[in-house]
């Protein structure tokens, strides 16, 4: 099926907190729904918005309870799921790595990001 196809061209998408991360993003007008300006909109600055852009999607998938802050809860929460999608990626594309290797390159994550 074509959902099956998308599922495969995008597999981060079978895993839950990445759905959850772009359901919060999407969720524009907070309503519990995505809307489908808020789809269209999501889809689009994933795939050609500007910095400015991005970083504010990634804001929204942040304010879990959408009050335009994310507190310290709030980025701890964000943060240890993306870094447990992250563990997932490396182990399935890296299916030998040790856990000395794991923690090497997981510890050094901001160190890689620009």
């Amino acid at each position: 099926s074509e959902t099956e196809q998308f599922a495969e061209y995008y597999p981060i998408l079978k895993k839950r907190n990445a759905i959850d991360y772009l359901f919060q993003a999407f969720n524009t007008n907070n309503t519990g729904y995505v809307s489908l300006e808020g789809f269209i909109t999501g889809l689009s600055v994933l795939s050609s918005g500007t910095l400015q852009q991005k970083a504010e999607m990634i804001f929204r998938a942040f304010d879990l309870n959408n009050d335009g802050f994310v507190s310290r809860e709030e980025l701890a929460k964000s943060l240890r799921k993306s870094i447990r999608g992250s563990i997932i990626v490396l182990k399935r594309e890296h299916p030998d790595i040790s856990p000395e290797e794991l923690m090497k390159i997981t510890g050094r994550m901001d160190e890689l990001s620009v």
